[in-house]
């Protein structure tokens, strides 16, 4: 799916125009992110950056494509790519050092250093409160090492911090249910085998360990 012109806006609303399979179509920013997030999320990061680049410099949606265009980048080794977008949208006047820790946890994740990386996403979940991008990142990569516990939190993170409605609200609120029931089968798991080693009745009557 690539980009075959510029965005367009009709009756206020823009539109995207994409080819897809020799095919010319229209698509609303919030469901162009939706394609891109489902490729990103599939791990064909080189088709999600060609639409994220397009998105990311649509006026008044904020660096919510950008920050997952930077993603891509490292994914695809372009490190440099990468730490400069970052610092180009989000300067350090309003965000602080969040570029540069942004940076260092998608490094670390493309390194397979998935602690490193979950410290450096969740510091920013805590300190930018306008970023509904990080905490969905973050529910992805949570779930990707197998804890299904913290992504509802961060999903519901994602809806309220983005606008109603909002491309990252969108794709947090159609991800919550299946995630919450994923949360709470390991939470079910976890609690059987914590109980499993609790006292059982011999058979003449006295307790004993199971």
């Amino acid at each position: 799916m690539l980009s075959t012109s510029v965005p367009q806006t009709v009756n206020g609303d823009v539109r995207i125009p994409f080819r897809r399979n020799g095919r010319l179509v229209e698509l609303t920013f919030e469901h162009a992110f939706a394609v891109a997030h489902y490729l990103w999320s599939k791990g064909r990061f080189e088709q999600a950056a060609q639409v994220f680049d397009v998105l990311s410099v649509i006026p008044g949606r904020g660096p919510k494509a950008s920050i997952f265009l930077a993603h891509c980048r490292v994914m695809l080794a372009d490190y440099a790519g990468c730490s400069g977008l970052l610092h180009r949208e989000l300067d350090d006047e309003q965000f602080a050092t969040t570029a540069s820790t942004l940076h260092e946890a998608f490094v670390m994740w493309k390194c397979g250093f998935y602690v490193e990386a979950k410290q450096g996403l969740r510091a920013v979940v805590e300190e930018q409160t306008t970023l509904p991008s990080v905490p969905l990142i973050l529910a992805e990569l949570l779930g990707k090492v197998g804890n299904w516990t913290r992504p509802p939190q961060l999903l519901t993170l994602a809806l309220r911090r983005d606008r109603p409605n909002g491309a990252v609200a969108q794709i947090a609120k159609r991800m919550l249910p299946d995630v919450k029931r994923r949360a709470e089968e390991q939470v079910r798991r976890r609690t059987k085998r914590a109980t499993g080693t609790g006292r059982v009745m011999s058979h003449n009557g006295r307790d004993r360990q199971a």
